[in-house]
């Protein structure tokens, strides 16, 4: 086998895994980019309201009290609807009004049976906003 040979054998595999490494870099940067997209409009930056989570030691019980917290970031926003799971968490009751000022918060508490929120979506006078955790 001569050395031309040699080189040419080992060459074709790895530009074979060259090919397949750039494809899947691609899905990636254009998934990530899509996704970060997504979040600078659904959520993020031109929302007029910000969105966290809450956890409580339960007084009644050993177990947790978890609380979606809507805070506004304007002078002036109705929240409308709130819901947590897609709709997979009861809304056990709220604590402050729904029409908030600039820093007022409108607090949730929520029963999602023992699961974690990982998704809210909050439907305001403005729009409706998608967060996830």
């Amino acid at each position: 086998m001569s050395i031309q040979t040699t080189v040419i054998s080992h060459v074709s595999p790895l530009r074979s895994f060259i090919r397949r490494f750039e494809k899947t870099r691609r899905v990636w940067i254009n998934a990530g980019f899509g996704a970060l997209c997504a979040g600078l409009l659904v959520g993020c930056g031109s929302s007029p309201i910000e969105v966290a989570i809450e956890t409580k030691d339960n007084p009644v019980s050993d177990g947790q009290m978890t609380y979606l917290v809507v805070t506004s970031k304007v002078d002036d926003v109705q929240i409308k609807k709130v819901s947590a799971n897609r709709g997979n968490c009861k809304i056990l009751g709220y604590e402050g009004s729904p029409h908030l000022k600039f820093g007022n918060q409108l607090r949730t508490l929520m029963w999602c049976n023992g699961n974690p929120i990982q998704e809210a979506e909050v439907e305001t006078s403005k729009d409706k906003y998608s967060y996830t955790f």
